[in-house]
């Protein structure tokens, strides 16, 4: 059985190991499968763990980021978690724009009447 059922840790961690069983298991997803385990440096041992329900093993915190952007995922996404912001990727792309480019920025404020 499943450790720490009904927390909410649980469902993170169940969320993590529905979306790697997902992307990983099945002849379909052998390839990606192989490229993650390389790129990523997992044993096919850690990927049978990280996506066996019945193991409270996820992958170390520190290799989230890795694996969202392998996915080309949000962690909200990874986890299983509604994004509070609700953006889209068009939006991350203009704020990014907005960021990078400080005229770009200083317009934007001037329309909004920030600053």
């Amino acid at each position: 059985m499943f450790v720490g059922k009904g927390d909410i840790m649980h469902e993170y961690r169940l969320n993590i190991k529905n979306f790697l069983r997902e992307k990983l298991l099945g002849k379909e997803n052998q390839e990606i499968k192989n490229k993650f385990m390389e790129e990523l440096g997992f044993s096919n041992e850690n990927i049978k763990t990280y996506t066996n329900l019945n193991v409270i093993v996820v992958p170390p915190f520190e290799t989230f980021p890795d694996i969202c952007k392998f996915f080309n995922v949000t962690l909200y996404e990874f986890m299983g978690i509604d994004d509070p912001y609700e953006l889209t990727e068009e939006d991350r792309k203009r704020l990014k724009a907005i960021k990078d480019n400080k005229a770009l920025a200083e317009v934007i404020d001037s329309v909004i009447g920030s600053k």
